[in-house]
């Protein structure tokens, strides 16, 4: 038989007798000390002789003495009983009984670590700002709005298992780069933190594919285009048989920014029919110009993104440096140049119930577009730099999705308008020749 050193030092400072009856164990004094695993990441227990109970010096003082103790049966029963009453428990190795305190395992995490964090402002309204003298005010009228989106994985399971631990006894350690958590504490205690490995194990460990298409929808003159969402849902409806989960009118408020839900056939061969046969219907009643289509392959609570964009390259800062008088350098104009970056962005998280019957989907989509680059010049007109004009829409949106369901979502558009003038003495003569021209531009999507 052995004990280990850990439930020896526990037996020899917390054990006290009430008039022979049941010995009381005392753990107001702390956590008892573990020495340090071995190469193969056990404990070393020293063996000690439990009938003349001579153990080292520590342990000297150990009351060897159980008393009131009356059984018959197998020996696993009897060393339930007694290492129940004194707060320890017991394994068999090797044809040899261990006494142990605390108890050292190892788990794994089958995700690798990640952190995400998405945030979406939304700011609108009027604000000016004057000064006079010293002094300077503001005035005006904003609303702000933000969403914020993050979690980090290994961080928050981390947390959660520490919550789980004996107040002053248990420890955990994990490895952020190869994932495994090593917990020392009673028994029952890391049996219940291994519970909760595996159950998130399982939920981090299951796998989402996300297809989404971009429709186009593209002219070049000034007239308003616009699409009747009922005409489309009809067509789904009675064409393809494909039905609209809302709870709300379609038409009006897909145009204003919405989503519907297509409720389309299950299984494997029919999950993306939705996108297929909205396809179809948008082009019997406009003409679709591109389709953009990217499938998007992400695990559960991890998030996923998609960007088509385009960058520009403007003008952004002049500065021009003095030259020496002395040595005859002239002055020297250096150029910053600056860059923005317009297009479609969208953030997805998805997070998928036990059953998986069910999935919340969050998506951060925004939109952006350039209007024009203005030029801004100095007082003297020897300095100009550019000013880019944006138009965005920016939308976090959450909805329930079941396997095979597609999401519609529209009312989004980017108009970008482009022109130039050019004249005699001014760009708004044209009598002496030269001109202008110009052209705008609308996508719908």
């Amino acid at each position: 038989m052995k004990i280990s050193p850990d439930a020896a030092a526990l037996l020899s400072r917390g054990t006290s007798s009430r008039g022979g009856q049941d010995h009381i164990q005392n753990r107001d004094r702390g956590p008892s000390p573990v020495p340090p695993l071995d190469n193969n990441g056990m404990m070393p227990l020293p063996s000690v002789d439990i009938q003349t109970s001579r153990l080292n010096s520590e342990t000297a003082s150990m009351n060897s003495t159980i008393t009131d103790v009356a059984y018959s049966g197998k020996v696993a029963g009897l060393l339930d009983m007694v290492t129940a009453r004194l707060g320890i428990s017991w394994r068999v190795k090797n044809e040899e009984i261990t006494l142990f305190y605390l108890e050292t395992r190892r788990f794994n995490i089958d995700p690798t670590n990640a952190k995400y964090s998405l945030k979406n402002h939304q700011k609108s309204g009027l604000s000016t700002q004057s000064s006079t003298g010293g002094g300077g005010s503001s005035s005006g009228s904003s609303t702000s709005q933000q969403t914020e989106m993050a979690n980090d994985l290994y961080g928050d399971i981390q947390k959660t298992a520490e919550s789980m631990l004996t107040p002053g006894v248990g420890r955990l350690s994990l490895n952020q780069t190869s994932g495994v958590v090593v917990v020392t504490d009673v028994p029952e205690v890391v049996n219940r933190i291994g519970e909760y490995l595996r159950d998130e194990n399982i939920k981090l460990s299951k796998q989402v594919l996300l297809k989404v298409v971009v429709y186009t929808v593209h002219t070049e003159t000034a007239d308003q285009l616009s699409i009747d969402w009922n005409v489309i849902f009809k067509s789904l409806s009675g064409k393809y048989g494909i039905h609209v989960a809302n709870d709300f009118n379609a038409g009006s408020n897909l145009a204003n920014g919405g989503f519907e839900i297509l409720q389309t056939a299950t299984g494997r061969a029919s999950q993306w029919a939705g996108s297929q046969f909205l396809l179809q219907a948008l082009s019997e009643q406009v003409k679709v110009s591109d389709v953009k289509t990217l499938s998007i392959m992400t695990t559960n609570l991890a998030t996923a993104g998609m960007q088509i964009g385009k960058q520009t390259t403007y003008l952004r800062k002049t500065s021009v440096t003095t030259g020496n008088t002395t040595t005859g350098a002239e002055p020297v104009q250096s150029l910053e140049p600056g860059e923005i970056t317009t297009g479609t962005n969208i953030n997805i998280m998805p997070k998928i119930l036990a059953d998986n019957e069910k999935m919340m989907l969050t998506m951060m989509m925004d939109i952006s577009s350039l209007n024009r680059l203005r030029r801004i010049e100095n007082r003297n007109k020897t300095e100009s730099i550019e000013a880019p004009d944006t138009a965005s829409r920016s939308i976090p949106q959450r909805v329930w999705l079941k396997p095979g369901e597609t999401v519609l979502m529209s009312g989004f558009e980017q108009n970008i308008q482009d022109g130039s003038q050019r004249g005699v003495g001014s760009s708004r003569h044209f009598l002496f020749g030269e001109g202008c021209q110009g052209k705008a531009k609308k996508n719908l999507l």
